[in-house]
């Protein structure tokens, strides 16, 4: 039986954008001083697309900030400050902390933090007690589950959901390095980028396909589930469960149409390329359907990238269009002449 073609689209590798590239709002209202202003923070995230929200909130309600002050020597003002995101509460108090710090203004500050505040990481200062030079870390080896926020299946990538908490992945985020004068009372703006990958996987079909075809499960295992963190080497991935897999499974299946949909959006372990993407569906023609299983190993996929970097989102669009329906011919074998006799009746 001849194979129907299952063509493959790579979509995007994106990877997470410059700085320059973040829409931050420099006009957010700062409080009068009445006798001291206390320090306030304004959050962004960093993003792989302009269509991706900026604000850390969309995100995550809560970031840990660490902050020294230099006047007249070192001096740390926030280590692993819990910092709270109040809904319905205009910038530049939506961030609280307490209790409050307020500003020296003859003091040059920096700031850095990371989020959310519960995520496995610690922030080290530098021995000379400075901001710079400091390094992050995570506090052991963190393990994701293999979190597939795409429960159903979409027209869009959701980007976003990835909260942490009992059951669930955390996106981890990490601030850059923020300076601020004391006497300018500015808002604190950090900026925050994400330091694990992302993987996902839509698929379409095309208008004219005239069959139905039904996606039923989609699983990738292969990739290392469990690492560690530092600002030297990035993450150190190591696989420990076997088990580890991204999947949408769904009995029922979701029929394809020419809109993309998206089947898995899961967060990733920093690591080498690697892992196998098994997709198993149904080709519906008339009163008969079958079951089609797709293999491929993801280092094809991305054929000219060795790894799945920190802060990059992958998105693999399968367009599942088959070409070549079993056809026909038929010939018909000649007779095998065997040897004549012939008789003679007299």
């Amino acid at each position: 039986m001849k194979k129907f073609l299952l063509a493959l689209i790579t979509v995007a590798v994106v990877t997470g954008c410059n700085n320059d590239e973040v829409l931050v709002d420099e006009q957010a209202p700062q409080p009068e001083a009445t006798v001291e202003t206390p320090i306030a923070f304004s959050i962004f995230a960093d993003k792989a697309t302009r269509a991706q929200a900026t604000d850390l909130e969309a995100y995550h309600n809560t970031f840990a900030v660490y902050g020294t002050k230099e006047n007249n020597g070192m001096q740390t003002v926030f280590s692993n400050v819990t910092v709270t995101y109040q809904q319905g509460v205009e910038a530049p108090n939506e961030w609280t902390y307490s209790p409050l710090r307020y500003w020296d203004k003859q003091g040059s500050y920096e700031f850095i933090a990371f989020t959310p505040a519960a995520a496995p990481i610690n922030y080290t200062l530098a021995s000379d007690g400075k901001i710079s030079g400091g390094k992050f870390a995570t506090t052991g080896k963190y393990t994701l589950i293999g979190q597939n926020i795409q429960s159903g299946t979409s027209g869009e990538e959701k980007y976003v959901g990835f909260v942490g908490g009992t059951g669930k992945d955390t996106d981890i985020m990490l601030s850059d390095k923020a300076t601020a004068d004391g006497a300018l009372k500015p808002i604190v703006n950090l900026n925050f980028r994400h330091i694990l990958a992302k993987l996902n996987v839509a698929l379409k079909t095309t208008s004219t396909f005239p069959s139905v075809i039904t996606v039923k499960n989609i699983t990738i295992t292969g990739l290392d589930d469990t690492g560690e963190y530092t600002d030297a080497a990035g993450w150190t991935s190591s696989s420990v469960d076997a088990n580890y897999k991204l999947q949408y499974d769904d009995a029922t299946g979701v029929v394809l149409t020419d809109k993309v949909a998206y089947f898995i959006e899961s967060l990733i372990m920093p690591q080498a390329m690697d892992g196998k993407l098994t997709l198993v569906y149904e080709i519906t023609s008339g009163g008969y359907t079958e079951t089609y299983t797709y293999v491929i190993d993801l280092d094809d996929v991305f054929a000219s990238i060795t790894e799945y970097e920190i802060g990059a989102n992958y998105t693999i669009t399968f367009t599942v269009n088959p070409s070549d329906a079993i056809m026909f011919d038929a010939d018909v074998a000649p007779w095998d002449e065997k040897t004549n006799s012939n008789q003679e009746i007299k």
